[in-house]
């Protein structure tokens, strides 16, 4: 966003921008991960840092750069690891305590190995939080050696070490008194120390010192910065200049019992307060004041790359669907908001039936001030106009474009569904279909469809690329596989990619400890569904794989024993955790069915509530594409305690409560009634979910069966759908037989929750 307004035609605009860019810049440049940027924004930051150099020298010595040190206790090791996760760190951290040392892995913000003397593993791990008074390091650095790879979420890895760690905290004895930790904030900024202290919710004093003459101190208590002091300035107004700073040393220490607490805002409040500040310019220093003529050379000499235009950028929010404009779907909202949208409203002009014939017949000619990807979308549009004339000359304007016109509208962010249509009706040459291939919005239709008509070496090691794409569909993963018949290259890229999943590095994936609904609630909500996959079974002594199709039991892995032995065994070991995954890849068919439900009947295939809990942390994640709300409140049939499915997305929160056979009450902020409520829930979209024991008391509002509730609920679906506001999408063209046929098929394949949704 700065590299764009560094470029704006209001001048102050643009010399704030510039300002701000030369800190991002160093900042980005010095990171040890260095995130990856847009082509042209790489190119504007390497010539701002050509320019002004990196300014790393002058700031930090060498020493300071390397580790964030001191007594682990002070932040802890659980806090650390977490922080390390949100913000996608890969560090090493290593803990000293008595002459032993452990040290933890992490691979972008997971952990992924630990060692402490002959352990390795997650006994490594459990270890070392055992630790609270050790001395620690942290420092920026690829793994080290380890032999047992980690595959548990940060979360329930943290849980599961905290219940096994020593009840006494170090930090209540005297000693903790003298602890202290030291650093640099290029290596552990202020946000992460910031959010270390919201969760471990001590007591401490964080001194930065940015040199000699000038140093800040931030006061934190309960989760919070409760005061700050730099120079003159006390309160919010201090606190906000000090988390804007981008590099300083910090020394953290316990204290602050007399200092008054004024500054009475949350910790986001408090980051939003001080990013606006940073983005005025207030933080700037005289340094970066004087580097700016060297910026500004760069700007105005044009030594810089050009920059998308962003005119065309819309996003309109209307009841019309002719008025929306176009809208890519993204996980994150900002990105889907902005980025993605490339379609302007003059698209939309010549669909309307409102625009006279010349102008449209005009449009199908391809004679319009338009970009190439626009001009794709709107002649395959066009190619179904109730017109025939317009039809009929769309269709032999697309069948007339060369292949540079396809590659250059194909390499920007085409929308899939054009995409689809442009593969299946017009395009006929293998290299564009390899830029399809690589693109991450493609259709896994698509990709099946290429991979049926296009059956080169190319396209298929093209395709094998697309992680993006294989993760979305396993049914791809598996055509690709079939077709690669002895190609060894791409059966192993097939196979690491399906284990990396199995291993939990995708986003599909349902996971947490398995006597929490038991093997018998996952295939209950794998037979609801018609579901097909992996179960991954990880013990602290074994690990195993349960797979299942359509809903049945059909093969089962357990250390070194198989079938229904391995099945026995899993069911009779304790502390068991299971990541869901609907992959089949490396299933084995060595069960019969009908014995592993004849198994899936007794007590042990159950859910156990382990009375021994008290931390109420036990809890079940997951993605509603691999367990959709049914499925989920399925697999808690028989729940010996009641249970609260929290569900979480863009649109909205709310909280689905249940016992062993009945669904007892839904919330949704502003939804009066329990059925509206489960309709909202069932509206919207990219939802994620979190399964975890009820212990506070739950007022009953349903108190029905699964099954009448959700049928009830289903009722006001539709009505609940025009509530929620949606972004723009493309106008729907009519199915012609064979895409209706296919669709038909679909709907037989889907599972009974997905048909009801439907």
């Amino acid at each position: 966003m700065l590299c764009y307004l560094g470029r704006d035609p209001d001048r102050e605009i643009a010399t704030r921008a510039r300002k701000n860019l030369i800190p991002a810049a160093r900042t980005w440049h010095t990171r040890p991960d260095r995130p990856e940027l847009p082509e042209p924004i790489h190119e504007i930051v390497m010539k701002v840092i050509e320019k002004v150099g990196p300014g790393k020298e002058d700031e930090i010595s060498s020493e300071q750069e390397e580790c964030v040190e001191g007594h682990i206790g002070l932040l802890g090791l659980g806090e650390i690891i977490q922080s390390v996760d949100h913000n996608n760190r890969t560090v090493c951290i290593t803990l000293r305590r008595d002459g032993n040392a452990a040290t933890v892995f992490t691979e972008n913000g997971r952990v992924v190995g630990a060692v402490c003397d002959e352990e390795d593993g997650l006994d490594a791990l459990y270890r070392a939080f055992g630790w609270g008074d050790a001395l620690f390091s942290y420092v920026h650095q690829e793994p080290g050696a380890f032999k047992n790879r980690i595959q548990v979420s940060t979360l329930n890895l943290v849980m599961d070490a905290l219940e096994r760690a020593p009840d006494e905290d170090p930090y209540e004895s005297d000693a903790s008194l003298n602890w202290k930790v030291t650093g640099h904030l290029e290596i552990m900024n202020v946000f992460e120390i910031a959010e270390i202290f919201e969760m471990n919710a001590k007591q401490a004093v964080c001194r930065l010192i940015r040199s000699e003459e000038e140093d800040g101190i931030l006061y934190f208590n309960g989760g919070r910065i409760t005061n700050a002091s730099w120079g003159s300035l006390t309160g919010m107004e201090a606190a906000c200049h000090l988390l804007a700073w981008p590099s300083a040393e910090f020394l953290i220490t316990r204290g602050g019992e007399g200092v008054s607490e004024v500054i009475h805002i949350g910790m986001q409040n408090l980051i939003i307060e001080a990013m606006r500040l940073l983005d005025e310019g207030v933080t700037v220093t005289d340094r970066i004041a004087s580097e700016l003529e060297l910026v500004n050379e760069l700007f105005e000499g044009q030594d810089v790359v050009s920059l998308p235009v962003l005119d065309r950028v819309r996003l309109v929010f209307s009841e019309n669907l002719e008025a929306r404009d176009i809208l890519e779907e993204d996980l994150n909202p900002v990105v889907r908001k902005a980025v993605k949208v490339k379609i302007s409203k003059t698209v939309h002009r010549y669909l309307q039936a409102a625009t006279d014939f010349a102008t449209r017949m005009n449009a199908a000619r391809g004679r319009v001030p338009l970009s190439t990807t626009e001009k794709l979308v709107l002649l395959s549009y066009l190619s179904h106009d109730e017109s025939e004339q317009i039809k009929q000359q769309a269709q032999s304007t697309l069948a007339s474009l060369d292949v540079p016109t396809y590659r250059k509208g194909l390499a920007s962010d085409l929308h899939p569904a054009v995409m689809d249509f442009l593969v299946r009706e017009t395009i006929r040459d293998e290299s564009l279909i390899k830029i399809v291939c690589s693109s991450p919005n493609i259709m896994p239709e698509t990709a099946l469809h290429i991979l049926k008509a296009w059956r080169s070496g190319d396209v298929l090691r093209t395709m094998v690329e697309n992680t993006k794409l294989l993760e979305r569909s396993a049914a791809v993963s598996a055509e690709l596989a079939r077709l690669a018949g002895d190609n060894p290259r791409i059966l192993s890229r097939i196979d690491s990619f399906e284990e990396s999943l199995l291993e939990g590095y995708g986003q599909v994936k349902v996971e947490g400890p398995l006597s929490f609904c038991g093997l018998a609630g996952l295939m209950r909500a794998a037979e609801n569904g018609a579901r097909s996959g992996t179960i991954m079974l990880l013990g602290q002594q074994q690990q195993g794989r349960v797979f299942f199709r359509k809903g049945k039991i059909v093969g089962a892995v357990w250390g070194e024993l198989e079938g229904m032995p391995a099945l026995e065994a899993i069911l009779n070991s304790s502390s068991v955790r299971f990541l869901y995954i609907l992959r089949t890849h490396f299933r084995i068919d060595n069960v019969e069915p009908h014995l592993a439900e004849e198994l899936l009947e007794t007590p042990a295939a159950g859910p156990v509530f382990d009375e021994q809990d008290e931390s109420g942390m036990r809890i079940i994640t997951g993605h509603p594409d691999a367990m959709d709300i049914f499925e989920v409140l399925s697999a808690l049939e028989g729940t010996p305690i009641p249970v609260r499915v929290s569900f979480m997305c863009e649109e909205g929160s709310g909280e689905i409560y249940r016992d062993h056979s009945r669904v007892l009450h839904v919330h949704v902020e502003g939804k009066k009634s329990p059925y509206r409520a489960m309709a909202a829930i069932l509206s919207w979209s990219e939802t994620r979910f979190l399964v975890r024991y009820a212990r506070e008391e739950i007022p009953i509002s349903v108190d029905r069966k699964l099954t009448d509730f959700f049928r009830e609920s289903l009722k006001e679906v539709p009505d609940e759908m025009k509530q929620v506001t949606r972004p723009g999408e493309l106008p729907e063209w009519e199915l012609s037989e064979v895409e209706y046929r296919s669709l038909y098929h679909q709907i037989l394949e889907m599972g009974m929750a997905q048909k009801i949704k439907l």
